[in-house]
């Protein structure tokens, strides 16, 4: 009687079937950091001019939120297909569903399945760029151009806290009875990312977030000169605090335009 062959799938055939398919969601969900790896943290406080550490530090960090801000609007594109659709009266895929449903969660947006509508429209007011000099501004400000301790020991440029005891640094000046600590980050990177967010999830933030829609409403270019006003309480120092940005983002423009003119074009910025 003549051999013969198994039409059954082998142990090895799912075994390798599932590896495939693991590798694939580790693409889906880690690809972003894969694909951006930036240099870590250079050494700014090795340069003997002022002017050359403020203009490595721009060109160091620039790219890092363009790529964040690319990320945005790749899901803000997403986003406003399913809102014309909602408003066509198209009824949306299992898929797309699913999709809205988990951004709304990110971005704290209650989920209502009556109303779609009114979901996509608070997600449009979140689901957009932080501009470039904004968050360079903020970033030199609280990580004194990327020489302060925080910046270099846990990569928080943007002077994020966390609650939770060993999940960052300690503050030296931390009063008695606090809590807080200065929030550790793996990279750069992450610490960016985690900071855009933040301004386009917390309530906090909800007037910079209007501030934006307005200038989206209006036809405008979303400049951080603009949105200035909805720092009011980034910072214990309130006022103080947002003219300071103010003025830092004026001179930040003048300085690129400085070097423009001499010839010494920053890359990336």
């Amino acid at each position: 009687m003549p051999e013969t062959k198994s039409t059954g799938i082998s142990y090895g055939t799912v075994a390798t079937s599932v590896a495939l398919f693991l590798f694939l969601l580790m693409l889906l969900f880690l690809g972003d950091r894969w694909a951006a790896k930036f240099p870590p943290l250079p050494d700014f406080s090795s340069s003997q001019q002022v002017k050359d550490m403020k203009a490595a530090f721009i060109a160091y960090l620039t790219p890092i939120v363009e790529h964040h801000n690319e990320k945005i609007l790749g899901e803000r594109r997403r986003l406003q297909e399913i809102h014309k659709a909602i408003e066509r009266g198209d009824a949306l895929s299992w898929s797309e569903s699913r999709w809205l449903k988990r951004l709304a969660e990110r971005y704290q947006v209650d989920w209502d399945q009556a109303d779609p509508p009114a979901v996509t429209q608070a997600l449009l007011t979140k689901v957009d760029i932080v501009p470039v000099q904004l968050a360079v501004v903020q970033a030199a400000k609280e990580s004194s151009w990327g020489r302060s301790r925080y910046a270099v020991q846990v990569n928080n440029m943007f002077g994020e806290w966390c609650y939770k005891k060993g999940c960052g640094l300690v503050p030296k000046e931390r009063t008695k009875g606090a809590r807080h600590e200065v929030r550790k980050f793996s990279s750069v990177s992450d610490s960016t990312r985690s900071y855009m967010h933040n301004l386009n999830s917390h309530r906090n933030y909800s007037n910079l977030r209007q501030l934006r829609q307005d200038l989206r409403a209006g036809g405008r270019a979303i400049e951080g000169s603009e949105l200035v006003d909805g720092l009011l309480l980034y910072s214990e120092r309130r006022q103080q605090y947002v003219d300071e940005i103010r003025s830092m983002i004026k001179q930040y423009s003048y300085f690129l335009r400085q070097q423009a003119g001499s010839g010494k074009v920053i890359k990336g910025a």
